[in-house]
């Protein structure tokens, strides 16, 4: 997966930076995820939040700031930085992976659906039955 305008190299660490969070630091893994990566440049972790939000308050909290620190520098191996930064609704921002997560499966829906109603023999039944698709759903988690 890739989150848009960040480098591959530093999506990947963010991916994995943040399952590292959520086995050591549950409470803050799952507040992580949800933040958006804007710059991996150790010894700098640049993280976005929207501005005033439960997100923001949490993850700007001195406490969870020093155990965030900490479990940073247990990650990376070396000191690290993490900002919490607040977000704007104009600044655009990469996706969440929570956010990235949704949209994967959004698009599988829709791609889903689309496959579906382009089958022959769903038209044929369609045409047939002078029926109407009224849901599409999936019968495996696999991948489309």
């Amino acid at each position: 997966m890739l989150v848009a305008g960040v480098a591959p190299s530093e999506a990947r660490g963010w991916m994995e930076f943040v399952q590292f969070v959520k086995v050591e630091r549950p409470r803050i893994g799952s507040l992580l995820e949800h933040g958006s990566l804007l710059a991996l440049e150790l010894p700098l972790l640049r993280v976005g939040v929207t501005a005033g939000s439960f997100l923001m308050q949490q993850l700007g909290d001195a406490e969870t700031k020093e155990r965030l620190d900490a479990v940073a520098q247990q990650f990376f191996g070396q000191d690290v930085q993490v900002k919490i930064e607040p977000l704007s609704q104009q600044k655009k921002a990469p996706l969440s992976l929570v956010a990235e997560e949704e949209k994967k499966e959004s698009d599988r829906g829709r791609r889903l659906r689309e496959d579906a109603l382009a089958h022959p023999l769903v038209q044929k039944a369609v045409e047939v039955f002078s029926g109407k698709i009224e849901s599409v759903k999936p019968i495996d988690k696999g991948f489309v």
